[in-house]
């Protein structure tokens, strides 16, 4: 029987063998180049400078709380949702400048202090208080503002205009001179700044954060800004032969007209007594004689470019028409109308934007007409007593509460407050 070889008993051996074995050629050259290198240096070592437990420890990759972070977060995405809910329900929603919105309070003075009134809960609210003479409060399209003629004395016609959150508060003055009550002006639809014209036929900027006023245009009379962007101005130059349009921008630069009514055609009391743009922009209302009848006085309607001018109203007869409101959502037009050659009063005029048979709408008002807005969403018409809008008064201050004109019915009911100043109504978004 063979056995396996041990290799241990001849190890010594082969060890022998390989020591006294032949050296590489190189070996010589390898020793000398040995000796001449540089051993590295102490300092590198980081052994020298930190403590070997440091230097040598094993970097394992950190543990997250992985649980923790996840909690953390669910609890800020719930913060950040009931934030956002609550922003959303408390901040101020502004409506667009133009076309209908959702009614919010009508503003109006009376005995020399400004009021809102809640159509709905029927309550109201004063505005401004105090020993000035507070009058024809006009509502920011925006809904957020007012601006209002605030006097001294209750027989003098000089006035601030200043300019108040709809609330009442931080009321301040733009103007720095005096105006007049028969002044118009014009917010923008930002609610950014007011066009004034004073007596003096200067049209002013009043801004509405508080820069010095500036006067943009002489001898021009603003109609209101174009919907939907509110970039130009319908305007009236006073200076010309005859009666005119323009438009402009907002700054007074590039005015040119667009449509004219030939001297011999005009009508003093007549002609662009009041002028409106549709809430769409597209169609400008107005005021005018018929060519060939300088006897009445009637509603016309023109492209936004100064085209196709025509009457609107298809009524027989003498009819002197004014003081027209477009309806929010440019459908109707009302306006005051007296019949005949001896200007019998009428109730307010209502007619389609297309043109055609004007009908009668709620009661009739006193000899001088009514002042009238349509509520934002052009369900019904506030309507004020033209004799109570007088400045300054005969005597005591004429008061007359407002009539609530439903359109669609025609029905008619007092409201609870007394006035004596031209009504406002605050815009809200639906």
């Amino acid at each position: 029987m063979t056995t396996q070889p041990r290799y241990e008993r001849n190890l010594p051996a082969l060890l022998e063998d390989l020591y006294l074995g032949p050296s590489s050629d190189y070996r010589d050259e390898l020793l000398a180049v040995a000796r001449r290198t540089r051993q590295r240096p102490a300092w590198s070592f980081p052994e020298r400078w930190l403590p070997v437990d440091l230097a040598t420890r094993l970097n394992f990759a950190p543990r997250y709380p992985v649980r923790a972070i996840a909690v953390t977060l669910v609890v800020l995405a719930l913060i950040a949702a009931t934030l956002i809910a609550y922003v959303g329900t408390h901040q101020t929603r502004v409506p667009t400048p133009f076309g209908p919105a959702r009614n919010g309070a009508f503003l109006y003075a009376v005995d020399g202090d400004i009021y809102s009134a809640d159509g709905t809960a029927g309550t109201t609210t004063a505005l401004t208080t105090g020993s000035g003479i507070d009058r024809k409060p006009t509502v920011s399209p925006d809904g957020t503002h007012f601006a209002f003629l605030r006097g001294k004395n209750p027989t003098s016609d000089a006035f601030d205009l200043v300019i108040a959150k709809i609330d009442g508060t931080e009321a301040r003055v733009v103007s720095t001179a005096t105006v007049s009550d028969g002044d118009p002006f014009r917010w923008s639809p930002d609610g950014a700044f007011i066009l004034l014209t004073n007596v003096s036929g200067d049209l002013i900027r009043y801004d509405a954060a508080g820069a010095a006023p500036t006067v943009i245009a002489h001898q021009t009379l603003a109609h209101g800004f174009q919907p939907p962007m509110g970039k130009l101005v319908l305007y009236e130059p006073m200076s010309n032969v005859g009666h005119s349009l323009g438009l402009m921008n907002a700054d007074g630069s590039n005015a040119r007209l667009i449509y004219t009514i030939p001297a011999g055609q005009t009508k003093d009391g007549c002609d662009y007594a009041t002028v409106a743009w549709s809430p769409d922009g597209a169609r400008i209302a107005f005021p005018r004689a018929p060519v060939g009848s300088l006897d009445q006085c009637r509603i016309f309607v023109m492209n936004a470019d100064g085209s196709g001018a025509h009457q609107l109203t298809t009524n027989p007869g003498v009819w002197f028409e004014t003081d027209l409101r477009w309806s929010p959502d440019s459908s109707q037009i009302a306006f005051d109308r007296w019949e005949g050659a001896g200007a019998r009063i009428q109730p307010i005029g209502l007619v389609s934007a297309a043109g055609g048979w004007a009908q009668s709408l709620g009661p009739t008002p006193v000899s001088d007409g009514a002042a009238f807005e349509w509520a934002p969403d052009g369900k019904t018409i506030v309507s004020v007593p033209g004799t109570a809008l007088a400045w300054p008064p005969n005597n005591a201050m004429l008061t007359a509460h407002p009539t609530i004109i439903d359109v669609a019915t025609g029905q008619a009911h007092e409201a609870a407050w007394a006035v004596n100043s031209w009504p406002s109504y605050q815009r809200l978004a639906p």
